[in-house]
């Protein structure tokens, strides 16, 4: 009866060893999703972030777009002036210089 006795008690030490070494596995499983888990939770905020900053870069882009917009107006009117002012420029210079031959011929016929 002492045989048999030790040989229930082995079965159950090792049944206990077995149930134990299943329940290390368990847990390293349930680590390992926890681990993983973090590193879902940590992709998904960076994945928000790139998000925002992508809608802030776009409405930084737009806002320079309407800057460029702007300046292309002004520069163009600008250009306008600067022309007219050019042309004028050369009808003085032309009127003057005329004005001066013809003063110097009426000079010189006298």
């Amino acid at each position: 009866m002492n045989t048999r006795a030790n040989t229930n008690n082995s079965n159950m030490n090792a049944h206990e060893t077995h149930s134990i070494r299943r329940l290390d596995q368990i847990e390293e499983k349930i680590d390992k999703l926890a681990d993983l888990v973090i590193l879902i939770a940590r992709a998904e905020e960076r994945v928000i972030n790139l998000e925002a900053d992508s809608r802030n870069s776009d409405a930084l882009i737009k806002e320079i777009e309407d800057k460029i917009v702007c300046l292309e107006i002004c520069v163009n009117t600008n250009s306008m002036t600067v022309d007219a002012t050019h042309k004028l420029m050369w009808i003085l210079l032309t009127g003057l210089i005329g004005s001066f031959i013809t003063y110097i011929t009426t000079v010189n016929s006298l």
